[in-house]
Formats: C-alpha cells, sequence, structure tokens
C-alpha cells in the first residue's frame, strides 16, 4: 500500500480550520514543537526488540506533530507553503547522496550547500 504524504498534509489541513474554528491552542504551530520533543521521548522508549509495532505508533505520533507543525507555520506565514519544506529535504538531501556517489566530501557539500543557501536568501530578501 503506498501512501501520499499529501493526504496526511491535507488531514492536517482540515485539522487546523478545525482548530481555529474552535480557537484553541492547537490552532497555532506552539503546541507542536513540545509534543514533537515528548513524542521523541516516547519512540526513545520503545526502541526495543519484537516491539515494532508500537514503535511504528510513535514514529507516526512524530510525523503527524511535524506535519502538523509545518502547517501551522504556513497559515502563520513563517513558511510559504508546507511543500516546499518537503522540496528543500529532496534537494539537499539528493545533492549529498549523489555528492557522497561520486566521492565528494560531505563537508564540502555541505559548505556548498550552506553558500547557496545565503545567496537564495540574500537574494529574496535583498540583503
Amino acid at each position: 500500500m503506498s501512501i501520499d504524504i499529501q493526504e496526511i498534509i491535507q488531514l492536517s489541513e482540515v485539522k487546523y480550520q478545525h482548530e481555529i474554528e474552535l480557537q484553541n491552542e492547537y490552532s497555532s504551530r506552539k503546541p507542536y514543537l513540545e509534543e514533537i520533543k515528548k513524542e521523541i521521548n516516547e519512540v526513545t522508549e520503545e526502541i526495543k526488540k519484537h516491539n515494532h509495532i508500537y514503535l511504528e505508533d510513535e514514529l507516526a505520533d512524530v510525523l503527524r506533530d511535524y506535519i502538523n507543525l509545518l502547517v501551522g507555520l504556513k497559515n502563520e506565514w513563517y513558511i510559504s507553503k508546507v511543500n516546499s519544506v518537503i522540496e528543500t529535504c529532496k534537494e539537499k538531501y539528493g545533492k549529498r547522496i549523489s555528492d557522497k556517489l561520486e566521492g565528494i566530501v560531505r563537508e564540502e557539500t555541505k559548505k556548498q550547500q550552506k553558500k547557496d543557501l545565503k545567496e537564495r536568501h540574500s537574494k529574496y530578501y535583498n540583503i
């Protein structure tokens, strides 16, 4: 069974709109940072042999809270869109892997990526 991450993002968008209607604390990004920390601790507790059912459940909670955080950041105008974070991850990670396979030292790739990021930021904000 293949699940598209977009389905989870859409569920989070629906949840976010519902939380706004309820006017509760989960209608912002703020509680999700704490929730992620709590869930990471629970993941740590579940990493043991013959326990994948519980571990996968906790990992799903981390993913859910992370996506909720991204949706909150988007709706509060801190990021342009959720998919831009996913696209950035793919590009950044893809470059690191391809460079590694070509024998380029990781630190060199990271150094170039930081330089490119700084240039992109400066260009976008006219700094």
